[in-house]
């Protein structure tokens, strides 16, 4: 009962928080996917972080925010950080070490914009395009559940070469979600393709009380979409070939080559079929 409860005054809460103009929003979600198509009892998870924002919104792996953070600002040992967990704290960058994480890549949507930019790396270089974005034509259903404490009204789409079930709350008057989901009448909290690839489940929300800080790469090129899908498949042929440009070099290429081989043939399956983000 108590927390039925708990439960409750949280929906309560964050609908009247967050129903308010120009706040800056913190959204997390977990995020569960398949890597290889061929192995699906290799499942991975990872948090991913939405920010709305009052002039962009951006979609982020709460890990990748942390590591970002973390290159940007050491400059000693100990230092002080900005994340999503608590606002300020303090790292010890030898004995706590950099969180690891197999998705990065970052979206951003400037309000206004009909496109995405994307930031992503690809082996050691990072890149940045612009991507136009979808329009996604819903299909709403009556069907409706509750959802930590939130009334929820599921709705399907076909999106990114895959159907897609999803469920949203009017609760929250934000036409937000994970990754590229975005117009319904309220935030996406849950989202699953209908192989059951991958899946995306509302973890909590909050109001921002601090400025999120967002770095990138002096060194990051920004090329067009097709010049990064050229450049993937590129790379997918070979690594170390396609690498060449920056100087990239290691004392045993073939070694290196098949190894690399190896983590591409087994990392195979994306939420969009013709747009690989998340390549080692």
């Amino acid at each position: 009962m108590l927390k039925k409860y708990s439960i409750l005054l949280f929906a309560l809460f964050t609908t009247l928080v967050f129903s308010q103009h120009n706040q800056e929003i913190l959204v997390e979600y977990e995020y569960t996917f398949v890597e290889d198509s061929l192995n699906r009892n290799n499942v991975k998870s990872e948090t991913m972080q939405l920010y709305i924002l009052p002039e962009q919104t951006v979609f982020i792996g709460k890990n990748l925010y942390i590591r970002d953070s973390i290159h940007h600002h050491r400059t000693n040992n100990n230092f002080v950080l900005k994340n999503a967990v608590n606002g300020v704290i303090k790292v010890d960058a030898i004995n706590q070490g950099i969180p690891k994480t197999d998705l990065r890549y970052r979206i951003i949507h400037a309000r206004g914009k009909d496109n995405y930019t994307i930031h992503t790396t690809l082996g050691p270089t990072k890149f940045s395009f612009d991507d136009q974005m979808e329009l996604l034509e819903w299909k709403l259903s009556n069907e409706r559940e509750v959802f930590l404490g939130y009334n929820i009204q599921k709705a399907e789409v076909q999106a990114f070469g895959r159907k897609w079930e999803v469920w949203y709350t009017e609760d929250i008057p934000l036409s937000y979600g994970p990754y590229k989901f975005h117009g319904l009448p309220g935030l996406i909290v849950k989202v699953q393709d209908s192989e059951r690839f991958f899946s995306y489940e509302l973890k909590g929300l909050k109001k921002l009380n601090y400025q999120p800080e967002f770095h990138v790469s002096e060194k990051t090129y920004h090329i067009s979409k097709k010049d990064y899908t050229d450049f993937v498949a590129k790379y997918e042929a070979n690594p170390l070939e396609s690498l060449n440009f920056i100087k990239f070099s290691v004392q045993n290429e073939n070694d290196f080559l098949q190894r690399k081989l190896r983590v591409i043939e087994k990392n195979n399956n994306f939420i969009e079929k013709d747009l690989k983000l998340r390549l080692k």
